[in-house]
């Protein structure tokens, strides 16, 4: 594991930290605005474990990747930022009193929104999409004038819209996003790197995606290099054109 370099924080894992801070820093008590009435964001993201061996609460066993997760970062006011950070009061602040202010922060809005979910969730599970009774357009783009009436396809294309409905909104999204990057690229493959780009994904998270979505029958596939062949990773889908 790579040890002692401070890595940028990712996109998507700022907007997380801001999402579950609830525009409050998250130091005990405190009150103050992450982001002022005109959007101006005044918060600081702080590290909990240092990335770095200079800094406060360093930690040779978590590597620089992990010091640049969700779990190691807090989002602060300013004025706690700096006085966590302050070295000659790195005793006041140990890494686990500062994970408790955290947890206990955040645990607040999370709740909320766990509520919030609960609250619309028998709402949008009663909501059923709407069948095709015929496949002009599909036909059309296809340029298959014989499936048009098709029993079977029309049945195939309304399995597919029950398959893609049960699926999580996150992975819903992102089957939507895949297809219509490889449309524009007008191929059924994209490297996994292309992929990781351009979602903010590791490869961890981009096989769990995968995962997902092969076990909801969605047929996107990831496919691994062949160490023999070093041919590069390739992310496959088949309803590139549905």
């Amino acid at each position: 594991m790579e040890n002692n370099k401070r890595l940028s924080v990712k996109a998507k894992t700022i907007k997380k930290l801001f999402a579950y801070s609830g525009n409050q820093c998250s130091f005990k008590d405190c009150k103050e605005f992450l982001v002022d009435d005109g959007g101006t964001m005044i918060g600081k993201i702080a590290h909990i474990r240092s990335p770095v061996s200079d800094g406060p609460r360093y930690d040779s066993a978590c590597s620089s990747e992990q010091c640049r997760e969700k779990e190691n970062l807090m989002v602060l006011c300013g004025k706690h930022h700096d006085i966590i950070d302050d070295i000659d009061r790195e005793a006041e602040f140990p890494t686990d009193l500062l994970a408790e202010y955290k947890s206990e922060h955040e645990a607040r809005f999370k709740k909320a929104e766990s509520a919030l979910i609960a609250r619309y969730a028998d709402m949008t599970a009663n909501i059923e999409p709407t069948y095709p009774q015929t496949l002009h357009g599909l036909a059309s783009i296809l340029g298959i004038s014989e499936m048009v009436e098709c029993e079977e396809d029309i049945k195939g294309i309304r399995l597919f819209a029950d398959q893609l409905a049960a699926l999580p909104h996150d992975a819903r999204g992102f089957a939507f996003e895949l297809t219509k990057r490889m449309r524009r690229r007008n191929t059924d493959e994209l490297l996994v790197v292309d992929v990781t780009r351009a979602f903010d994904l590791t490869q961890s998270e981009l096989k769990e995606m995968i995962d997902l979505l092969d076990n909801h029958q969605i047929a996107i596939h990831f496919m691994k290099s062949s160490s023999i062949a070093k041919q590069p990773a390739l992310i496959r889908t088949v309803f590139l054109k549905i």
